[in-house]
């Protein structure tokens, strides 16, 4: 399964992270920029660890590498 990140244009709000390639055409009016595919959980968790996601707004699934 593929995972696609989703990063909002207001720094405050949430991180979406999708399993479907996201539709440029819908999510450019709220989100900025989307990366992906990343192929596993763990993958996803270290790229928001890398743009300095806080805990606060990332997906609660997407917390701490188990």
């Amino acid at each position: 399964m593929s995972y696609y990140i989703l990063y909002p244009k207001n720094q405050n709000d949430k991180v979406s992270i999708r399993t479907k390639r996201p539709d440029p055409r819908i999510s450019k009016k709220k989100y900025g920029f989307a990366e992906g595919s990343f192929q596993t959980k763990k993958e996803v968790i270290k790229r928001l660890n890398w743009m300095d996601i806080d805990m606060s707004r990332r997906p609660s699934t997407f917390m701490m590498i188990k």
